[in-house]
């Protein structure tokens, strides 16, 4: 309803990926929407997104399992 999205996200990833897939993208997202916020845990385990109240999560051990 807002004209700028705002907020916090919360983020689940491994090294890898913050590194050369989150980061990048959220370097220009946050640049672009100074009024939110992200939260970004960095985790090597399958975490559960959904209990552990996540809004995202990348791993690329997962990607790699499904190629």
């Amino acid at each position: 309803m807002r004209e700028r999205p705002s907020g916090t996200v919360r983020l689940t990833a491994d090294e890898f990926a913050v590194q050369h897939v989150l980061w990048p993208a959220l370097e220009r997202f946050l640049l672009k929407y100074p009024d939110s916020r992200v939260e970004l845990a960095t985790d090597y385990g399958l975490t559960d997104i959904v209990q552990a109240r996540y809004d995202a999560g990348a791993a690329v051990a997962d990607w790699l399992q499904r190629v």
